[in-house]
């Protein structure tokens, strides 16, 4: 087995395989997570040191770089121009570990999260684990995130440019983006915008 996690644009994803045997008391030591977390000094360290270590692969990847330089050019008062990832920078401040507690306080609620589980027990079995592990996950009732921002994402100054990027590797990309309105948002289980990424 294995597990990791990722975190987009609009949510985070922590998953996790495991030899079928072992299923139930995997779920609990990750409902555990979302329950109790620990959120121990040193584990908080060694995670910066990781976060920093996938940083410092991204500053070789072309797509990664890419990626940078379009969130450069969009509106600065949009929260995807912020820098996304973190480094020892940014994470490396004496009061980390209260703002992690702080910010899994305000965000990391029952009502905000969604669980996936898939065994080959009965549909029956799994939702009975998922009810018997999860139900104590805080419900903090907190709405979700909204984020103020004035004009579109792509100011209308960098709309139609050409930007030409110098790529690390021996290799040449052609890279094509334009916003999508957000009134797509309430299609969102259909992902009609999903056709225009191909």
């Amino acid at each position: 087995g294995g597990s990791n996690a990722f975190t987009s644009s609009e949510s985070t994803v922590y998953y996790f395989t495991v030899d079928s045997k072992h299923l139930f008391g995997a779920l609990d030591r990750f409902a555990q997570f979302f329950i109790a977390p620990l959120f121990n000094p040193d584990c908080v360290q060694r995670e910066i040191n990781a976060i920093d270590s996938e940083h410092k692969q991204y500053l070789q990847s072309d797509f990664r770089r890419a990626y940078e330089v379009i969130k450069s050019l969009t509106n600065p008062t949009h929260p995807f121009s912020r820098f996304a990832t973190g480094d020892k920078t940014t994470l490396g401040r004496d009061d980390i570990r209260d703002r992690l507690l702080e910010f899994h306080k305000q965000r990391y609620s029952a009502n905000q999260m969604r669980l996936t589980i898939t065994g080959k027990e009965s549909l029956d079995k799994l939702e009975s684990w998922a009810k018997e592990l999860f139900t104590d996950v805080p419900n903090n009732n907190v709405d979700k995130p909204q984020f103020d921002h004035q004009g579109p994402v792509i100011p209308a100054s960098m709309q139609g440019q050409i930007i030409d990027i110098n790529p690390i590797a021996d290799e040449h990309s052609l890279l094509i983006t334009w916003p999508v309105d957000m009134e797509l948002k309430p299609l969102y289980r259909k992902n009609p915008q999903g056709y225009l990424g191909f």
